[in-house]
């Protein structure tokens, strides 16, 4: 399969398909409203980026870090709907806060082609890991809030007895 063309999995469903399902449970909360006009249609990279709202530069990026593969016709990118879907799916994930490698980690089991399975193990696995990260920084950021709160509590306290003195 090469990177233009729509796979099916062994179910017979639409790989691309279950991407953008997974995508639609994040899409109420997420500026990102983008859906694909046709399995068929095209995009040069200045469409892709306006229809995403980010640089050309971005795609290009996504290109040399393995997200992206479009077809080269010249020297002109020539972006499908896989690389549509796999682009919206990219910038879901960076907005939960999974990392590149993350997402290409998630991206490139869709290639095992066992139905999706493997993939959304692994998403739940890495969701998981990211709900305990952010628990984490909520602990972090409770406890900051804790001694910044005393900090001022301290500092009011030592104004009081310096404008007594006055």
């Amino acid at each position: 399969m090469d990177g233009g063309e729509v796979s099916v999995d062994n179910n017979g469903d639409r790989g691309d398909e279950k991407i953008l399902n997974m995508s639609k449970k994040l899409k109420d909360s997420d500026p990102i409203k983008a859906t694909p006009s046709s399995a068929d249609r095209i995009y040069t990279i200045s469409e892709l980026s306006a229809e995403f709202d980010v640089t050309t530069r971005t795609l290009r990026f996504y290109e040399d870090k393995g997200l992206l593969s479009p077809r080269r016709r010249g020297t002109t990118r020539i972006y499908r709907q896989r690389d549509f879907v796999r682009l919206k799916y990219v910038l879901l994930a960076k907005r939960i806060g999974l990392s590149l490698d993350d997402v290409k980690e998630l991206l490139d089991l869709y290639d095992i082609r066992d139905g999706a399975v493997s993939q959304t193990k692994a998403a739940i696995e890495k969701f998981n890991q990211r709900i305990k990260e952010l628990a984490t920084q909520r602990a972090d950021i409770d406890e900051q809030e804790k001694r910044l709160q005393l900090a001022i509590s301290d500092a009011q306290a030592i104004l009081s007895r310096l404008k007594s003195r006055n």
